[in-house]
């Protein structure tokens, strides 16, 4: 199915380094419906959508990872290697009064869970898990764009189905509708202080029939030490397993108690369960 890695050297990591470390990752893709990604406004409204990048300078500057430091990116088969720039990595899938309001607000409140990690004994409260869940849900709804083919959902079999119903209620603020996530913590242990990983579940099943995995992508990105592992499953709730040591993401939650992982996460871990009787089954 999808899949895709990539990860920035930036404490020290050479380019040899990051290519033992990173491997598969599909290529660009070029957006096809000119809808912005979060409001839905269309072409009509908003005529041209802008760039969102994947790591904004705030949220950069705040977890102290340099935006210029070199990125590879690896195709699906491993025959080509990209090499970019952190700041590289965006994509056209919003629109502006989003990319400039409420998007940009966002960023700059990711120095909140930014101290909330330096700190390291301090409990994750409510606000900074807003925060932190509406972020999460951007940054996987991007990367359903750059590395899952959404923006061709409905045109193209391999597209996965992009997560629509968060991504309104982030824009909307309604924090409450995105309990369906899965949304899990653990500590980043490598030089590597960003990265991300994704594609779908490793195994995807309904009742006892496997099936494909593109009703639920996965993103799994470290962001300085705090990796980050949400899934967007449809429908909502199903049976659940990822890695051991991924913690739920809950207030009261202590970054010094999160469990330390690879910057690249391992989405083969993870396994979903549908009911049998679900309609997509």
């Amino acid at each position: 199915m999808v899949g895709g890695r990539a990860g920035a050297g930036d404490r020290g990591g050479s380019k040899s380094e990051v290519c033992e470390a990173l491997d598969r990752n599909v290529g660009a893709m070029t957006v096809r419906h000119n809808r912005c990604a979060f409001c839905f406004a269309d072409s009509e409204e908003f005529p041209l959508l802008t760039a969102e990048h994947l790591l904004s300078r705030p949220v950069a500057s705040s977890f102290g990872i340099d935006r210029t430091a070199t990125f590879a990116r690896f195709d699906e088969d491993d025959s080509q290697i990209r090499w970019t720039t952190v700041n590289g990595v965006k994509r056209k899938c919003v629109c502006a009064a989003c990319n400039n309001g409420w998007m940009n607000a966002l960023e700059h409140d990711m120095g909140r869970v930014a101290n909330w990690v330096d700190a390291g004994s301090a409990e994750l409260r409510t606000g900074e898990l807003d925060v932190l869940a509406a972020w999460s849900v951007k940054t996987h709804l991007l990367l359903c764009h750059i590395e899952g083919r959404a923006g061709e959902f409905g045109d193209s079999d391999e597209a996965v189905v992009p997560p629509a119903s968060a991504a309104r209620a982030v824009y909307e603020r309604r924090f409450s509708d995105l309990d369906g996530l899965v949304l899990g913590l653990a500590a980043n242990s490598s030089d590597t202080d960003f990265a991300y990983e994704f594609g779908t579940p490793g195994r995807v099943s309904f009742g006892d029939q496997l099936r494909g995995g593109r009703t639920c992508p996965v993103s799994i990105v470290s962001v300085g030490r705090l990796q980050i592992w949400i899934l967007t499953p449809l429908p909502l709730d199903p049976e659940v397993r990822v890695a051991d040591g991924v913690r739920a993401a809950a207030a009261g939650l202590r970054f010094e108690d999160l469990t330390a992982m690879p910057a690249i996460g391992n989405r083969a871990s993870i396994s979903i369960n549908y009911r049998a009787d679900w309609p997509l089954g």
